[in-house]
């Protein structure tokens, strides 16, 4: 599609009333990058509910929200305030991961049941469309109030099939991480330690930890069990896996450190002389970046307080660089090619699709509504002028006069007429031998000026 045509669509599209459900405006819903203009179209509802956390595959095919179902405990309340039976203990939201496609709208939901059940953390596989999922089930025995818990970590899929990958008692902690380069995801096992006794100058572990690694089809590749130390699991930045292991010095004289690198093919671990590296990956440049903001609302006696909202700005350096997504909404994530942007607003998971034009043809465009808009300005302004005439006695107000103030009542608000340049010497209207070719004034624009006469018409007149 040429510059001309893309022009000709976004002029019906933005200007001439194509948009049925909200017209993108050209300054509050675009920013401008180097090469080109983003903007802002229409919010989607991913889905309703009590969304809690987003988060984009690899690639920006897929949105992962993980949300409440409230159900359960709005029926649990309304149980509470209609009789005297109070709600049973066990009663709480239900955890719910839904799989939104970017691409065709639909939405897959995967339900996860439990008395007491916490969500740990969910993670899209590198170069899969599948997320590793980690939760625990939280039980208090109503004899001994005791609590237990059992860990879990599972693998979805977007058609909603999961495949469980590990569960631990309370007596061991579960770690989940993905590799940063690869689809593989590592599963680590707490050790299992004796019962503390203070008589002693260490800690007892009955079984050591280990980790276990799988591909995006949930089969295990491998699995390392850790030596008597107090060891751990991590993958580096280039994606290598290494074991840290911890060694307490006697009398307790600090902590010895060693690293290994863990060789998949052979499942040992191998010294190294120095730690991996960490470095924390730079996201891609997309031209803009997404951002939460906090501001303060004043209103009644305390004022509403702090309100969330979103807002994309600009990389680059130009006349237009933040365009707020949303006033009331947190949570802001852009996917990973720049094309939507998802956030939470009101306990509801929402998408915003971005438009992107060559920067050329939107400031044409940006330019071409301006002058509209000034010339709308100029013939409202002309025409408080006319009516204030003929209210007294045809006669129009000197320039050096404050004028605003008398036309003010003619207009809608006050802005109207905050750059117009009233040229008028003032006198009677109705002695003007050429109205329509008499100037009263004009409002700037990009490129030259709208300009209103006596006859109440405007006209764009272009700088020379």
């Amino acid at each position: 599609m040429t510059q001309r045509m893309i022009s000709i669509f976004l002029t019906s599209f933005l200007v001439g009333g194509a948009a049925i459900a909200q017209q993108p405006n050209l300054r509050r819903d675009f920013v401008l990058t180097d090469k080109e203009a983003v903007g802002l179209l229409t919010p989607r509802i991913v889905c309703p509910g009590v969304a809690k956390e987003l988060d984009w595959s690899p690639d920006g095919a897929y949105l992962a929200v993980h949300r409440f179902d409230m159900a359960s405990i709005e029926g649990a309340m309304r149980d509470l305030f209609a009789g005297p039976v109070p709600p049973p203990a066990e009663t709480s939201a239900r955890h719910e991961l839904v799989m939104y496609a970017a691409g065709s709208g639909r939405t897959t939901v995967v339900p996860f049941v439990g008395v007491g059940l916490q969500w740990n953390s969910m993670q899209w596989l590198n170069g899969s469309s599948k997320v590793a999922v980690a939760y625990s089930d939280h039980r208090i025995d109503e004899q001994t109030r005791i609590d237990d818990w059992e860990m879990y970590a599972d693998l979805v899929a977007p058609d909603g099939v999961v495949k469980h990958l590990a569960k631990v008692s309370a007596e061991q902690e579960l770690a989940v991480q993905v590799s940063p380069r690869a689809p593989i995801i590592s599963v680590q096992k707490g050790a299992r330690y004796a019962p503390y006794d203070p008589n002693l100058k260490s800690i007892t572990i009955i079984e050591p930890g280990s980790v276990e690694l799988f591909n995006s089809e949930g089969t295990p590749l491998l699995t390392y069990k850790f030596g008597p130390d107090y060891s751990d699991f991590v993958w580096s930045t280039d994606g290598q896996p290494y074991i840290v292991n911890r060694r307490l010095k006697p009398n307790r004289g600090g902590v010895d450190t060693t690293w290994q690198r863990l060789d998949t093919a052979t499942g040992k671990a191998v010294d190294v002389s120095t730690p991996p590296v960490f470095a924390k990956m730079a996201p891609p440049d997309r031209g803009m970046a997404v951002h939460d903001l906090a501001y303060h609302v004043p209103g009644g006696p305390t004022g509403f307080g702090n309100v969330n909202g979103v807002e994309a700005v600009s990389s680059s350096k130009s006349d237009q660089t933040v365009m707020l997504v949303t006033a009331d909404g947190a949570g802001g994530v852009l996917s990973p090619k720049g094309e939507q942007i998802a956030y939470i607003s009101q306990g509801i998971a929402l998408v915003r699709p971005l438009i992107r034009i060559p920067k050329e043809v939107f400031l044409n465009l940006r330019n071409a509504e301006d002058r509209r808009e000034a010339l709308n300005r100029a013939k409202q302004v002309g025409l408080s002028f006319i009516m204030l005439a003929s209210d007294m006695d045809d006669m129009l107000p000197d320039k050096a006069t404050n004028w605003q103030s008398q036309i003010d009542p003619y207009l809608k608000n006050n802005s109207i007429s905050a750059d117009f340049v009233y040229s008028f010497p003032g006198g009677n209207i109705s002695k003007i031998d050429k109205p329509a070719e008499t100037i009263l004034g004009y409002v700037p624009g990009p490129g030259g000026r709208a300009v209103v006469y006596a006859d109440g018409h405007a006209r764009w007149q272009a700088n020379p």
